[in-house]
């Protein structure tokens, strides 16, 4: 399936949901399950640190997510910021530092 390439890359939103350590391949399944096509987000980074790609970076994010024509969404595998494992935070700090090197104009919402 080929998604819509974004024209602009504004925004990174950084976005925090308990999704209980599931891996992207059930996320599809439990996404196609409620009508959607894909899952919503660019990355998926789990308690342990791993990040998985949802979306290919350079497509448009899911549909009704904010900005989602001119913004990557990261999901962090917690219930809220303060819940965050050390791992988490080294593998969104490199995830960042990643994206902003090819998209340098961005916003970052969200932490």
């Amino acid at each position: 399936m080929k998604f819509r390439e974004r024209i602009t890359t504004d925004f990174l939103y950084v976005l925090h949901e308990d999704i209980k350590e599931m891996p992207v391949k059930e996320l599809s399944k439990v996404a196609r399950r409620e009508g959607k096509l894909h899952v919503d987000y660019h990355f998926y980074i789990h308690r342990d640190g791993t990040v998985e790609q949802g979306r290919d970076e350079t497509v448009i994010a899911g549909y009704g997510l904010e900005n989602s024509e001119r913004s990557i969404y990261v999901l962090v595998d917690s219930g809220d910021v303060m819940q965050i494992t050390d791992s988490q935070k080294l593998s969104l700090f490199l995830l960042t530092e990643s994206l902003t090197c090819t998209y340098p104009d961005m916003n970052i919402i969200g932490n």
